[in-house]
């Protein structure tokens, strides 16, 4: 245990909430059930608001912000029509965050990225919902290489195996029955 403690950066907030995002989100793409998917997405996006906010990256912060109204809107297999009307502002939210911030292709990867994300959160078929996030996925490796961030590449990476392996392990199975108010009162 020292030796290994030795090799590990200091256990900062921003190493701890790096950390725990990255369990989250990896842990995310494993999961078989739509609500729960989102669940475990929610808890990564959390603690990488909490991470990019210790770092000082507010851009990040912002976008993480965004995605949790977006989870929280996209939960429920039935959806009021605010919840829609909030989700979308989510997304014109987020693209104002990119044109404000804009990097260039950078930005332009992180823009695809997002609205790739947030088209898989409101798909109600979770193998739809892990095919949008395996692309986004793809254009947000294209931000993380242009900025440098071997973490970020990573993370990509194992969001990436975990969505692939997923996606062929449920081959052809159906999905958990999604809850809705009827079914739980039954």
């Amino acid at each position: 245990m020292v030796f290994l403690l030795n090799h590990l950066p200091a256990l900062t907030v921003v190493t701890l909430t790096g950390a725990v995002g990255l369990l989250f989100g990896t842990a995310s793409t494993l999961l078989r059930d739509r609500r729960a998917i989102l669940g475990a997405q929610a808890a990564g996006c959390l603690a990488f608001a909490l991470h990019y906010h210790a770092l000082g990256a507010y851009t990040g912060t912002l976008m993480c912000v965004l995605g949790l109204v977006q989870m929280a809107t996209a939960l429920p297999a039935e959806r009021p029509r605010w919840a829609g009307a909030l989700f979308l502002a989510t997304v014109a939210g987020g693209f104002a965050v990119a044109a404000a911030t804009w990097l260039g292709v950078m930005s332009a990867f992180s823009a695809v990225g997002f609205a790739l994300a947030s088209l898989g959160r409101w798909q109600t078929d979770r193998d739809a919902m892990r095919r949008c996030f395996l692309a986004g996925t793809l254009s947000g490796a294209g931000h993380n290489g242009l900025a440098g961030s071997a973490f970020g590449l990573c993370a990509d990476a194992l969001a990436l195996s975990g969505l692939l392996w997923s996606l062929r392990r449920d081959q052809g199975a159906a999905p958990a029955p999604a809850r809705t108010r009827a079914s739980a009162r039954a």
